[in-house]
């Protein structure tokens, strides 16, 4: 699994294109996914993403995991760990853990649009649909904005690359820490 859930292809799509999404060969959506999460590490170099792109994870207690780190599990749902987190601590664990979903809407919005865009080359669709045309234009202008910094920035920039960001680190819109 990747940075993208099953879920988001399931907001993302409706009718035929849902449909054609959900009997395409599940191999597919994978690479095409690692191709757009490439194209926005490419465009926002000068931004820190390891976190705000960090991929989903089976929850496994064997397991310690890093700060900012995502896991799913059957039994506990969504997580994602506030501190590094030793083997052994649930997910409940409130000090370690903070549930739900922590990424940028923004960037999923993002990734997804260019992940259908290169699914619908995958498939070797006759055309590409407009609509899918029209999202990954948009997503690639809103990369190129954050990038030469025409846009209020989403993720703090690495050191020497750019303008600091203003404030600590960058919030959800409830206030919410990101990671």
């Amino acid at each position: 699994m990747e940075f993208l859930l099953d879920e988001d292809f399931n907001h993302a799509l409706v009718g035929d294109a849902l449909l054609t999404l959900q009997a395409t060969d599940p191999t597919l959506a994978l690479p095409a996914q690692k191709l757009a999460l490439a194209e926005v590490r490419r465009s926002l170099a000068s931004f820190d993403t390891d976190k705000a792109l960090a991929p989903w994870r089976l929850y496994d207690p064997a397991q310690a995991y890093a700060a900012g780190q995502r896991i799913f599990s059957t039994d506990y749902g969504l997580f994602w760990a506030r501190v590094d987190v030793p083997a052994g601590i649930v997910p409940e664990d409130g000090p370690f853990w903070a549930a739900g979903d922590n990424r940028l809407p923004e960037l999923v919005d993002v990734v997804m649009r260019l992940t259908l865009f290169s699914l619908a080359q995958r498939l070797a669709l006759s055309t590409v649909p407009a609509a899918v045309e029209a999202g990954v234009a948009q997503a690639r202008a809103w990369l190129q904005a954050q990038s030469a910094g025409t846009a209020p920035a989403l993720l703090p920039r690495l050191a020497g690359k750019g303008l600091p960001l203003i404030g600590s680190m960058p919030a959800r819109a409830d206030g919410r820490a990101l990671w």
